[in-house]
């Protein structure tokens, strides 16, 4: 952890970098610009700019607020900040640059602390950049959190470029980064084999939700009869039949060290079941047929629920159908994570 007091734009040209090396395991960045008595909430003299590059003097993030406030990233405890916070590769030497909006100058204190280690993985380690960049020229989306840029990132089948299906209605009809659609394509491949079609997106696919309310996950294209495998390493909790929607079926996912991660994951609309509640998978362990007896609409539902509570059944992966558009979305979100962000997370070993 480090703290300094320092100043930009003092003169006008001013400003200041900090350089600093990670050690052998990967970190997660946590960083505060308050004003110089390290106030929490108070103004600062003037508007600045964080830059975070890596040693190639690549730009990994860019965080500015304005109007004089502080900039503060989350942390593993303390989630409430403005900005999340940064996966950092073991190893690597990164620069901090603060500088000073046109005109502006202020004093600041700067405090730099490196918390526990990140994922065990290296799975695309710097997708908040990828997000960030996505939405940087989103109307409204500036500034939001990296959890609910997860969560809009694959909200409509118009945004899996290739694999999108079923996309009338959708008003977000950019692509996602390719580094998001090659998570999708590794789930698709991890489930299914191949990469197949979206025929719905999570949450907030505005062509589905009016119909049917707002998404609990991913509906993806299937042919009937394929085998369907567990996309983690997990511990069977739920076998139901719901003919003719289908058998569903609930893994709660384990990590290495088989702790429970605190995801649950949801297949549905099959046509069968080769487990039973108790059975422990791994990734690849085939789980049951797709084809649930409603033709030609076969499609895999992909859910995952963030709860370490035991699960009351496929009730709890329900679509939000409680009022409008956005109530019914927030529903969903207070129940559900996005399964792309979900397998990020398994493939980088990270808990709730």
């Amino acid at each position: 952890r480090i703290t300094v007091n320092d100043h930009v734009g003092l003169p006008t040209s001013d400003r200041d970098a900090y350089t600093f090396t990670t050690d052998s395991v990967g970190r997660l960045l946590q960083f505060a610009i308050r004003n110089e008595n390290g106030e929490a909430d108070a103004k600062l003299d003037g508007d600045v700019k964080v830059v975070l590059y890596d040693n190639q003097n690549n730009v990994l993030k860019v965080n500015n607020q304005g109007v004089k406030k502080d900039i503060v990233t989350s942390s593993n405890n303390d989630p409430s900040g403005t900005y999340s916070f940064v996966g950092l590769a073991p190893n690597s030497t990164y620069k901090i640059r603060v500088e000073p909006a046109t005109g502006e100058k202020t004093n600041y204190q700067l405090v730099l602390n490196l918390e526990e280690e990140i994922a065990t993985g290296n799975y695309y380690p710097n997708i908040d950049n990828a997000l960030t960049t996505y939405f940087s020229n989103k109307a409204g989306w500036q500034g939001k959190s990296i959890e609910t840029m997860w969560d809009r990132i694959g909200g409509s089948s118009a945004q899996y470029g290739q694999y999108a299906r079923y996309t009338g209605g959708d008003i977000w009809t950019k692509t996602m980064p390719s580094e998001v659609l090659s998570i999708y394509q590794d789930i698709s491949k991890a489930v299914l084999g191949y990469a197949s079609s979206v025929n719905a997106g999570y949450a907030y696919d505005e062509g589905y939700e009016p119909t049917y309310g707002a998404h609990s996950g991913i509906d993806i294209d299937t042919d009937p009869n394929k085998v369907v495998k567990s996309a983690t390493k997990g511990k069977v909790v739920r076998v139901e039949n719901h003919m003719p929607n289908g058998y569903w079926i609930a893994v709660d996912e384990l990590n290495d060290n088989n702790e429970r991660t605190g995801r649950r994951w949801w297949y549905g609309h099959l046509n069968g079941a080769y487990v039973q509640p108790g059975d422990e998978v791994n990734g690849a362990t085939p789980i049951g047929l797709t084809g649930d007896g409603q033709a030609p609409r076969h499609h895999l539902h992909l859910a995952v629920v963030n709860s370490y509570n035991a699960s009351y059944g496929w009730n709890e992966i329900i679509n939000g159908k409680v009022g409008n558009y956005n109530s019914n979305v927030e529903n969903v979100l207070g129940r559900t994570v996005s399964p792309l962000h979900a397998y990020w997370k398994y493939r980088n070993g990270i808990k709730e």
